[in-house]
């Protein structure tokens, strides 16, 4: 008999070789903590230090506040120009518009 297709073939793949690990290497000399100078002088439990705080004053008329818009800007500007248009047209068609948003 015939042998089958499957046990005819031979693998001709080579075997992935084993992978290496590496080792740490052992530090020098073994880490300890340096001791720390501590202040021997004693604070007086009344004495207050002085934190000075910067209190940048924020002008309204900012470069950088005047060029960018924030997320409630978006939705406002479109509507307000909205409504000047809409005054605007209807005033030009001759309707009559509240004197509040009348454009003068």
């Amino acid at each position: 008999m015939q042998a089958s297709a499957k046990s005819a073939t031979v693998s001709t793949a080579k075997a992935k070789p084993a992978r290496k690990t590496r080792a740490r290497k052992a530090p020098v000399t073994p880490r300890t903590r340096k001791a720390t100078a501590l202040d021997s002088t004693p604070k007086s439990a009344n004495s207050v230090e002085k934190v000075e705080t910067s209190n940048p004053t924020k002008s309204i008329f900012d470069f950088k506040d005047l060029t960018e818009l924030r997320g409630l800007d978006f939705v406002v500007l479109p509507l307000i120009f909205l409504e000047a248009f809409t005054v605007n047209i209807l005033q030009n068609a001759g309707f009559t518009v509240p004197p509040r948003v009348a454009i003068k």
